[in-house]
């Protein structure tokens, strides 16, 4: 079956949005270090920052409409529940996938939440940054790729399902040494949090601003221990 002209104009605006996400950062670290603005923090800081701006103007009725939609057609007990609901079967998942990981592989690095640790690990580097990057950039632009961008191609659920947290693995493991073991059930992590968010994001009319909300909640937690220092 041919593509139309408007199915082919939606797949490329895809491919960019990918290519962009992919090698936005070593583009523009690039120039800063040709100009001497060598802080690595502030190169990705703006790099970031540059992206976000970019893929909101791109998709800025998309999460406009889902924002009215969830304010609008939402009782607030609801716009609680179904935040919360996605946001503890999230939780659950991950602590099964933790158990899984330590029955398995009971030698790995102990790591717990891959989410929270990935938070602890650059909160060390930059708090401010940790801040932005797992509370704006993280909700905002990265479902606006894994979610918007894919869905925007594969109208079939279980398509985009699969594709979606396909992709989601692949991008943050991309550069990962796969020849340890329990890398594969940490990946597998991954892919069971695109899969609930994707679900989610089906459920709920393909709202992207309720999956951003989903994913708030998500970082707030560790976030928010780690900046109390809690079991510090």
């Amino acid at each position: 079956m041919s593509l139309s002209k408007n199915n082919i104009n939606v797949l490329l605006k895809t491919i960019i949005v990918f290519i962009v996400y992919l090698f936005y950062t070593k583009f523009i670290s690039a120039f800063f270090n040709m100009i001497g603005l060598t802080d690595s923090i502030m190169q990705m800081f703006i790099a970031d920052l540059l992206f976000l701006i970019g893929i909101v103007l791109v998709y800025k009725d998309s999460i406009k409409q889902g924002f009215l939609d969830f304010k609008n057609n939402y009782k607030t007990s609801k716009k609680i529940t179904v935040v919360l609901k996605w946001t503890v079967i999230i939780f659950v998942v991950n602590m099964l996938m933790g158990m899984l990981t330590e029955l398995f592989f009971p030698n790995a690095v102990a790591g717990g939440d891959d989410n929270a640790n990935a938070i602890y690990s650059l909160f060390d580097i930059s708090s401010i940054y940790t801040i932005f990057k797992t509370m704006i950039f993280a909700v905002i632009a990265e479902e606006l790729v894994f979610k918007k961008t894919i869905r925007d191609v594969f109208k079939n659920n279980i398509l985009f399902v699969i594709i979606s947290g396909l992709i989601y693995v692949m991008m943050n493991f991309a550069y990962t040494d796969l020849t340890q073991s329990y890398i594969w059930m940490d990946m597998l992590g991954y892919f069971m949090f695109a899969v609930i968010t994707s679900i989610a994001y089906i459920k709920n009319n393909d709202n992207i601003f309720i999956v951003m909300m989903i994913k708030f909640l998500y970082n707030l937690l560790p976030l928010t221990i780690m900046i109390l220092g809690i079991g510090a």
